[in-house]
């Protein structure tokens, strides 16, 4: 009876060695295929309008300036010149139209000069 247990208990752990495996594969494979993440080399405003220069410039890329520290509320634009509506802390994403990755955040401080 404790060889049954046993045999049972070394099939158990198997299976979930494999679905482990499995899944540790699964994440790899999806994380791989969005490719590296874009990097921002620069940021730099005049008047109401920010520049962001990425370090790649070959790539189709989206632009958001966002008051928090996540791209998850982001309105992308096409365009690299970002209008700014009021003063404040920013964080700057840029994102990889083709395959879906985001930088991480650039900080910008954005104080209106008269």
């Amino acid at each position: 009876m404790s060889n049954n247990k046993t045999k049972q208990h070394m099939v158990v752990y198997i299976v979930g060695a494999i679905l482990a495996i499995v899944a540790l594969t699964i994440f790899v494979s999806i994380r791989l295929s969005t490719g590296p993440k874009p990097i921002i080399s620069s940021v730099y405003a005049e008047n109401s309008k920010l520049f962001v220069i990425s370090e790649d410039d070959s790539t189709n890329f989206k632009y958001c300036a966002a008051k928090t520290p996540s791209p998850s509320n982001c309105e992308w634009s096409d365009s690299s010149e970002l209008e700014l509506p009021t003063e404040g802390t920013y964080y700057i994403f840029i994102k990889n139209a083709d395959t879906g990755s985001i930088s991480s955040p650039e900080t910008f401080e954005y104080i209106q000069l008269d």
